[in-house]
Order: structure tokens, then C-alpha cells, then sequence
């Protein structure tokens, strides 16, 4: 869950039937749910991402397991894929691709110039990097050996 000064905003996770591909808007004055409708590039099923609120507008949904809608559950594969949503359209779209598929990793946006991601795993090994990525430049830096 990430949230603006308004509302929270929650995406994906999973459920007893697997991963989730639905985004959810909490408003905080009114203390009411209601599904955000995306639209746009259909996002798959994701669990064990991260998310973050960028310039107070957009959604940004890092790594995970993704589930393609209409796959089976065995094709659960990690992305390598950064997704941003408009949080006023629904509007989503890709935003940038990691140097990796991973997830279980940690992840923050620094002074909306940098995504910095951490350790997580693509399901053969686990990653114990840290990577920052430069939103202005799309350049990926490896800050650890």
C-alpha cells in the first residue's frame, strides 16, 4: 500500500487463487474503497512486488511475480518490468525495465529522481545489490559490488 495526502492506493498481492492484477483506492476524507479502472496496457496478475506514488500522480509497480491474464497459475514467472499507472485516468503504461526479473526486494524513490532497489530474488537466486535507477537519464547504476 502507498499513499498520496488524499488516499491510499493498493495493487496486486494475491489471494487463495493466486495473484491479483486489480488496483484499489482508499479515500481518506470520505474513508471509502473503490477500484480504480485501468486502462491502457493490460497489466498481468502480480505478488511479491513493489509500489510507489511518483510526483504525486502516478503509480509505479516494481518487479514481482506476474501472472499474464488468462495464463495458468504454473506460468508464474518474475518481471523485469517497472509499470507506472496514472492515478487520475487509470491510464498504465510501461515505464522501465530492470536489469533483472526479480521480487521479494525492497525498493524507494529518492527526491523523485531515483528508484533504488535492493537484494530480492528471480527465483533461482537471491540478489544482496543495490541498484538506482535515474528516472531523467533511464540509466541503471549497480551501487554495491
Amino acid at each position: 500500500m502507498v499513499a498520496t495526502k488524499e488516499a491510499a492506493f493498493i495493487f496486486g498481492g494475491a489471494n487463495e487463487d493466486g495473484p491479483l492484477s486489480d488496483l484499489w483506492r482508499f479515500d481518506f476524507a470520505s474513508r471509502k474503497f473503490s477500484r480504480v479502472k485501468l486502462t491502457g496496457i493490460q497489466l498481468p496478475a502480480i505478488e511479491m512486488h513493489t509500489s510507489h506514488i511518483w510526483k504525486e500522480k502516478f503509480l509505479l509497480i516494481v518487479g514481482g511475480r506476474a501472472l499474464p491474464q488468462g495464463a495458468k497459475l504454473e506460468d508464474l514467472q518474475f518481471s523485469d518490468f517497472i509499470y507506472k499507472v496514472d492515478l487520475d485516468s487509470g491510464e498504465v503504461s510501461e515505464f522501465a525495465k530492470l536489469p533483472s526479473a526479480i521480487g521479494s526486494h525492497v525498493s524507494a524513490i529518492v527526491d523523485e529522481k531515483y528508484l533504488v532497489v535492493y537484494g530480492g530474488t528471480n527465483g533461482f537466486r537471491f540478489f544482496d545489490n543495490i541498484l538506482r535507477y535515474a528516472i531523467t537519464d533511464s540509466k541503471w547504476t549497480l551501487m554495491t559490488k
